[in-house]
């Protein structure tokens, strides 16, 4: 898997591969959860239990593509692969059904990393 991804990768079509990516960040109307949403679909879920399954990878070329198609974060900075992690990992741990709407996304992510956490310490 990770040799037909960076085939991919090296002939520098990444528009190709995060459609949904592309296009959640240029409409930005579901935010951070559009964006997560998005990641998961063009990138894949998170590996369980930390396995790697090359999403990474695939996240860092999406950030570049994002970047060269002037597509920046809503402070003007371009995504850094680690904030998109982030959002494709909480999109991932609350379904669209478990996510409260008057409740910031910096919460639901702020939660995921405190149970992941004592996921850890237990």
């Amino acid at each position: 898997m990770y040799r037909a991804v960076w085939k991919i990768l090296k002939k520098g079509k990444f528009s190709m591969l995060f459609p949904n990516v592309i296009a959640a960040a240029r409409t930005l109307a579901g935010g951070q959860w559009a964006l997560g949403d998005a990641l998961i679909k063009d990138c894949g879920p998170p590996g369980n239990d930390g396995v790697r399954n090359a999403s990474s990878i695939k996240i860092a070329a999406a950030a570049e593509e994002l970047f060269k198609q002037g597509l920046m974060s809503e402070t003007g900075n371009p995504y850094s692969p680690s904030t998109l992690r982030d959002y494709r990992d909480t999109a991932a741990q609350f379904s669209p059904g478990e996510r409260s709407p008057g409740v910031a996304f910096s919460v639901h992510c702020k939660e995921m990393a405190e149970e992941m956490e004592e996921k850890r310490a237990a």
